[in-house]
């Protein structure tokens, strides 16, 4: 929801997935995880974020945990009831 990963999220690119995997509490399968972000977001670039959580979710080798990948068209860096309801 207009965020970018933070630590230790954000310190995974560029190592190798067993240095990620060994810096994370739980990278398992069963995780469903929503990433909905603004496309005007002025805190949180929308493609450098995207590119961040993607980075890291191919290291640890979950990227099929993402069950909601969204980019919200003129949404800044706010939320909207819709965002919520998908979320529910």
């Amino acid at each position: 929801m207009d965020g970018y990963p933070i630590p230790p999220l954000c310190d995974m690119p560029g190592h190798t997935p067993a240095e990620a995997k060994a810096n994370a509490t739980y990278y398992e399968d069963d995780m469903n995880w929503m990433i909905w972000h603004g496309d005007e977001d002025y805190y949180f670039n929308v493609n450098q974020t995207m590119t961040a959580y993607h980075d890291i979710f191919d290291l640890l080798g979950i990227r099929e945990t993402i069950k909601i990948e969204h980019v919200e068209k003129g949404m800044s860096h706010d939320f909207l009831p819709k965002e919520f309801a998908q979320m529910i």
